[in-house]
């Protein structure tokens, strides 16, 4: 019968012979068979004066357990010796090694491990080459502070033995174990505990240090120091903490936050549970194991299990979690008596359902287990249940928004109904998004002005026209007045048109006088189709009595006044009266609603032409005395001799 005994890596299986790689070779001839690499080459560090050996238990081998012929060979590659040679059965050989009890220059440092299966030309090999290292000098104090060996954490009352040994993945290990070889232990460079006391060693160790009840005045960094002819090393530190003691007879108590819980379709939820394990601790030489169980309908479903702590996820309903948490305390150095004082150790164990369903539905019953029979285990059950739905206090919320809501609309209606100025100037002033546009002036003022004129229509123009510019003055818009301004320019129609162009409005006091004037009449026209083209209206300023005027003459025939009519409907109209009841409040706002939005921090306006401008930013200055029956222009003459 053949089997696999593996004793250390795996085998590299060649097809042919393989040539042996050796360092420092003096004329080592390659055994007559078939090479295979075992646990190839390997380098070793050994301490100067100290011991070391090799053995044959690096290989894999397919054998016969009852064929006694395997044979095992130990070279010394250097001086192409035999070391060691020997047959027999298959555990017994591999146990075959060499032992050099003094490493110099002179020891063999590099041998040829073969081992021959029986009945076949096939050897398994391995290389061994030694490194000579002077050993550290070190305290016990460096010792210490370097990590090797282990940590381990012991309970308090537990029954502790340490070995004096280097592992075989440390430097120099100590194997043989020679009898002259001693060895004393410490506690943080001191004498170890009164209790402590001394075995026999082993074939690997030395000797072994053995606390029978370990306390939390044990805890510490553990040191050996081996002597061996003359020569010392500290080989062995162990780093130990103190861990309360284990109370294993304690059953445990579990306590849910809630016994039922009740669940929206869709919505998440979350069990949590305390469990309340006792003074002391108990999970060190036990395993706990947490368990949720779910029962629906008249079916128990293991749902998820904790065997470590941390979150883990159901194998068979991946969306659903379990998690618990355990923090262990250990002590390095000697406790304190308040840290001695044992309270009672409590985990939370959670089981999260996210997007609960009807088959999530049921009673989760968790149950708190242990490989350990004393230790027992206990449970606890939660009903998760489906939670009926009360639209009731959500409708009543709606039909409440909705009627703020609707009170709301039907006063905005009401205040643009019967104040629709204020409502528009509100929201211009608090809504309306800026003009884009960039023109030099705010208003082109078009009226129409003749000392020919009656006193009363004099009187009327000049009026409605001082109105007008207070108004548009106060809102921060610059005009340009054609009376005034367009003389400078010749006042040809050209030079109207084009300043007609520079302003967001034109504005026009419209007069009888204003409708019987050709030329007054062909601005308004040219206005007319500039609002037409570009999108601008129109802002017509009416007196007392134009609008029955236009309205007689219209039905008359009158061509030029059906044009007006068309055009008070297409734009702004608003009516100025010279009556003391008049409200010049509403007449500002009415301009302030038909005049875009201009940012006040914009630079669409230039610094004002004239330099006589008293002082208003926005460069407007009055054109027309109110105090003469002349008007007040740069150069003689009426506005009628300016054709």
């Amino acid at each position: 019968m053949y089997t696999y005994i593996c004793v250390a890596l795996l085998t590299v299986w060649l097809n042919s012979v393989t040539a042996v790689n050796v360092k420092n070779q003096v004329d080592f001839k390659s055994p007559s068979c078939t090479l295979i690499e075992g646990k190839g080459n390997e380098t070793r560090v050994v301490y100067r004066g100290w011991p070391y050996s090799v053995n044959c238990e690096n290989f894999e081998i397919e054998v016969d357990l009852e064929d006694e012929d395997f044979t095992c060979i130990i070279w010394d590659m250097d001086r192409n010796v035999v070391l060691q040679n020997r047959t027999g059965e298959y555990y017994t050989t591999l146990e075959t090694s060499y032992g050099n009890p003094d490493t110099q220059d002179s020891s063999p440092l590099n041998l040829f491990l073969q081992a021959k299966i029986p009945g076949t030309d096939i050897c398994y090999y391995s290389e061994i080459h030694i490194i000579i290292a002077e050993s550290p000098k070190e305290t016990c104090d460096d010792s210490s502070k370097i990590e090797t060996s282990s940590m381990t954490k012991i309970s308090v009352g537990q029954h502790q033995i340490f070995s004096c040994e280097v592992p075989d993945t440390f430097k120099s290990p100590l194997a043989p174990i020679a009898n002259t070889m001693q060895a004393m232990w410490f506690r943080n460079c001191l004498a170890v505990p009164q209790n402590a006391t001394i075995l026999n060693g082993t074939k690997n160790s030395v000797n072994k240090l053995s606390i029978p009840n370990f306390s939390y005045d044990d805890a510490g960094v553990y040191t050996c120091l081996v002597t061996y002819h003359g020569l010392q090393r500290y080989v062995a530190r162990y780093r130990i903490c103190a861990r309360p003691a284990i109370f294993p007879n304690t059953i445990p108590s579990i306590h849910c936050t809630h016994s039922r819980i009740s669940v929206i379709l869709g919505q998440n939820v979350t069990v949590e549970c305390q469990v309340n394990l006792g003074k002391g601790r108990r999970t060190s030489s036990t395993t706990l194991t947490m368990r949720w169980t779910q029962t629906n309908y008249m079916q128990d479903n293991t749902t998820c299990v904790n065997a470590v702590k941390g979150t883990h996820y159901s194998i068979d309903t991946p969306k659903v979690s379990c998690s618990y948490n355990l923090e262990e305390t250990c002590y390095y150095h000697v406790a304190t008596a308040a840290e001695r004082q044992l309270d009672p150790e409590i985990i939370t164990l959670r089981l999260h359902i996210p997007n609960v369903q009807r088959s999530d539905l049921g009673t989760y019953t968790i149950s708190v287990e242990t490989t350990s029979v004393n230790f027992g285990h206990s449970n606890a059950s939660v009903v998760i249940t489906e939670k009926s739905v009360n639209n009731l206090p959500l409708v009543i919320s709606l039909a409440v928004g909705l009627s703020v809501l609707l009170k709301v609309i039907i006063v905005v209606i009401l205040l643009a109904c019967c104040f629709p100025v204020y409502t528009r100037a509100f929201w211009k002033k608090h809504f309306k998004s800026y003009t884009t546009e960039k023109h030099d002036f705010g208003a082109y003022l078009s009226y129409q002005f003749s000392t020919e004129m009656d006193i009363f229509s004099q009187q009327q123009s000049r009026d409605a026209l001082a109105a007008t510019c207070d108004a548009l003055e106060t809102l921060g818009y610059r005009l340009f007045d054609e009376n005034r301004d367009g003389q400078n320019n010749g006042y040809i129609a050209e030079n109207s048109m084009q300043s007609m162009a520079k302003c967001h409005r034109v504005v026009i006091i419209l007069t009888s006088e204003y409708i019987k004037d050709n030329w007054s009449v062909f601005r308004l026209q040219q206005s007319f189709m500039k609002m037409i083209d570009s999108g601008r209206k129109v802002i017509f300023i009416l007196v007392p009595g134009i609008q029955e005027f236009i309205k007689q003459k219209g039905s008359e025939g009158d061509a030029c006044c059906k044009m007006v009519c068309r055009a008070l409907k297409l734009n702004h109209a608003i009516q100025w009266s010279d009556d003391k009841k008049f409200k010049l409040h509403k007449f500002k706002l009415q301009l302030d609603v038909a005049m875009p939005k201009i940012n006040p921090h914009s630079t669409n306006f230039p610094i004002p032409m004239d330099e006589n401008s008293n002082g208003k930013a926005n460069g407007y200055h009055r054109g027309i005395s109110t105090e003469t029956d002349v008007t007040e222009l740069n150069a003689p003459g009426t506005a009628d001799s300016q054709v």
